[in-house]
């Protein structure tokens, strides 16, 4: 495979911006070209289909054996097999959602640090935020996120308690209670 940069107005041969793709001394085809040592394959559909499903099944046996970094990365390969517009990628798209958020929040009862465990929600959150068990977890962070920023308001710690507040809305967006304390604390913290 070789790629050439062309200016679209003007045809021009555009300069590669040195992204670790040096321009071929030599050109194939033309002057400004960068050819790749890659080999592509074309496939059929089946095979195409195929391969995808393995990145599929790859992406949900990463998220069900805890190796959540994982998940991603292959079903973003599998995606790669199909057309983007696939009802293929609609179809799996939930289902590996759902197991991603999952693997995350199973994560969380091992971890006993606060800011950890609100990472860990509110990723999984924004991958799936319908999750059957994003409550079981989101709500005694929150709860914990809150108290601390109720303790540190009380101190007048105000930065503190901004950054509680926020942690708890993190992972429960509704609580809106928290969020004026957290206004309110924004407003001491910076005076205004």
């Amino acid at each position: 495979v070789g790629v050439v940069l062309l200016d679209e107005d003007t045809g021009e041969v555009l300069a590669w911006r040195n992204q670790g793709r040096p321009v071929t001394d030599a050109p194939v085809y033309m002057a400004g070209e960068w050819m790749s040592d890659e080999t592509v394959r074309v496939v059929s559909r089946a095979e195409a289909l195929a391969a995808a499903e393995a990145d599929v099944e790859a992406a949900l046996a990463h998220a069900r054996g805890g190796e959540c970094a994982d998940v991603w990365p292959a079903w973003k390969n599998a995606q790669r097999h199909v057309d983007d517009k696939s009802e293929w990628i609609r179809t799996h798209d939930a289902e590996v959602r759902r197991e991603r958020a999952g693997c995350l929040l199973a994560k969380v009862r091992n971890v006993d640090d606060l800011d950890a465990r609100v990472l860990l929600i509110t990723e999984a959150r924004r991958i799936d935020r319908k999750h059957p068990h994003l409550d079981d977890w989101a709500q005694p962070a929150a709860d914990e996120a809150e108290a601390l920023g109720d303790d540190h308001f009380a101190e007048e710690e105000w930065e503190a308690a901004y950054r509680a507040y926020t942690q708890a809305l993190a992972v429960d967006p509704s609580r809106s209670w928290t969020r004026r304390r957290a206004e309110d604390a924004r407003d001491y913290w910076l005076r205004i």
